[in-house]
C-alpha cells in the first residue's frame, strides 16, 4: 500500500487515496497542467494501465499552426514575422496570421521547406487536420518581366519559355526569380512584351521531346 501511495503521489494524483484509511480509491482525479481540449484518448474504461501508459492528450487550441510548403527557389523571400493570409473552406472569410517558423531543410522528394503560420483560435473553430491555402505577404517590389507560371517549362534541367517566332515557337532559356504560383518573375532571357506560350507550353515541350527523339534515331 505504501508503495502504491508513493507512486500515486509521484504522479500528482495522491488525492485519489482514501484519507480515512490506507486503501487506494478505485477513482482518481487527473489534473492537466494547463487548460485545453482532449484530442486523444487511447485507453478505455476498465483497462489496466501503469505509469508508462499514455492516458490522454490535451492540446491548447487557443492558437493553431498552419503548415505551408514553400519551394526552395522562393525560400529567401520567406521570413519569421511575415504576415500571411489563410483561406479555409469551412471558414467564411480569410484569416490573418504571421509566420512563426521557417524550416531549414528541404524535402528530398519535394524540394520544399515548411513554413509555419500561427493563427489565433479563441472561438475554437479551427481544428487540427483542416486543409488550407496560404498566401505569404512579402514586401512588394518592382518586377521588370513576369510570365504566367505555367509558361515556364524544364527542358534538360534548364528553365525555358516558348516564345513565338515567324516559324512557330522556340524554347528560350530563361532565369527565373520569385513566383506566387500564378506569375513567375523572369530575371534574364526574356524581354518585356515578347509573345510566349502559356497554357499550351507543356504540349510544345512534348513536341520538342518527340522531335529530339526522332532526330536521335
Amino acid at each position: 500500500a505504501a508503495a502504491a501511495r508513493s507512486r500515486l503521489d509521484a504522479l500528482g494524483i495522491g488525492a485519489g487515496r482514501d484519507a480515512s484509511s490506507d486503501r487506494v480509491s478505485s477513482t482518481v482525479t487527473l489534473r492537466a497542467p494547463y487548460d485545453g481540449v482532449v484530442v486523444e484518448r487511447p485507453v478505455v474504461a476498465g483497462q489496466s494501465v501503469d505509469e508508462t501508459r499514455l492516458l490522454l492528450t490535451v492540446a491548447d487550441l487557443s492558437q493553431v499552426w498552419v503548415e505551408a510548403a514553400v519551394p526552395g527557389v522562393n525560400l529567401a523571400q520567406v521570413s519569421v514575422g511575415m504576415p500571411a493570409r489563410v483561406s479555409i473552406a469551412a471558414q467564411p472569410r480569410e484569416l490573418e496570421g504571421t509566420v512563426s517558423f521557417v524550416g531549414p531543410v528541404l524535402g528530398e522528394a519535394t524540394r520544399m521547406a515548411t513554413a509555419r503560420v500561427t493563427l489565433p483560435n479563441r472561438d475554437g473553430r479551427l481544428r487540427p487536420g483542416m486543409l488550407a491555402d496560404v498566401d505569404l505577404m512579402g514586401q512588394p517590389g518592382e518586377v521588370a518581366v513576369t510570365v504566367a507560371a505555367d509558361a515556364v517549362q524544364t527542358v534538360h534541367e534548364r528553365s525555358v519559355v516558348f516564345v513565338r517566332t515567324n516559324a512557330g515557337f522556340r524554347a528560350q532559356d530563361v532565369s527565373t526569380g520569385r513566383s506566387d504560383g500564378k506569375r513567375t518573375e523572369i530575371v534574364k532571357g526574356l524581354d518585356a512584351g515578347t509573345p510566349y506560350a502559356s497554357a499550351g507550353s507543356f504540349v510544345l515541350k512534348a513536341d520538342l521531346g518527340k522531335g529530339e527523339a526522332e532526330h536521335d534515331h
